[in-house]
């Protein structure tokens, strides 16, 4: 709570403290002090915005520092273009409203960019992880399939389809999606025939050889 008051306070001291410097060093008497003024604050709200975007984790993916680095390069120049547009040369406001646009479609695309990347990063880190979890839930339920299973040659077939499972390509692809559903389908009968080989054995081989065609798949599309 006290954080969100002070992610509010804080921007309006700063606005309160730079229009009185600014009313009070500045005579605002001409279109380009107004100019460079309205450009200034933009910039200050453009960096706000992107403030919104704290940096923190999402999708796995830790985000929102270079948005932030890029607003407040672009506030800065913005500032510093302003205060001296507005007292060395006041009279002309073609370059300064050039320059304010021209900088400001600049950082909107940079900005726009950055956002992008950091969303295909999220995007990535989520299917990295789903696939891992994949892997990992297909293991687990295998180990449990060999501890419950007493006769040794039974086991060491569980086992081949562990190891490949453990084996098998992390990273997987959208056309592999029905392929890992029909893998886990064959997993859990293995684990639900556990107790009847003959039942399980053509389980085990459906699901050795699924594993084989989605390697081969993801390889494919790679």
């Amino acid at each position: 709570m006290k954080i969100k008051i002070l992610n509010t306070v804080i921007p309006l001291i700063f606005l309160a403290v730079f229009n009185a410097c600014w009313f009070t060093l500045i005579e605002v008497n001409s279109a380009t002090r107004w100019i460079c003024y309205a450009a200034i604050h933009l910039s200050y709200f453009l960096l706000w915005v992107a403030t919104r975007s704290i940096p923190g984790v999402k999708g796995g993916v830790v985000h929102g520092y270079p948005k932030i680095g890029i607003a407040f390069g672009y506030f800065f120049i913005m500032l510093i273009l302003g205060a001296v547009g507005a007292t060395i040369n006041p009279d002309k406001t073609t370059w300064l409203l050039t320059s304010f646009v021209a900088i400001t479609g600049i950082y909107l695309l940079a900005y726009t960019s950055l956002m992008l990347a950091e969303e295909h990063s999220i995007d990535s880190a989520r299917r990295d992880r789903r696939n891992l979890h994949f892997i990992r839930d297909c293991s687990q339920q295998l180990q449990e399939t060999m501890r419950n299973t007493l006769d040794a040659d039974q086991r060491k077939q569980v086992e081949q389809v562990y190891d490949a499972i453990r084996n098998a390509q992390v990273t997987s692809a959208a056309k592999a999606t029905a392929v890992e559903s029909q893998i886990a389908s064959k997993i859990a009968e293995i684990q639900a025939t556990v107790s009847d080989h003959d039942r399980q054995a053509p389980a085990i081989s459906d699901a050795l050889a699924l594993i084989r065609q989605r390697d081969s798949l993801i390889r494919m599309l790679r």
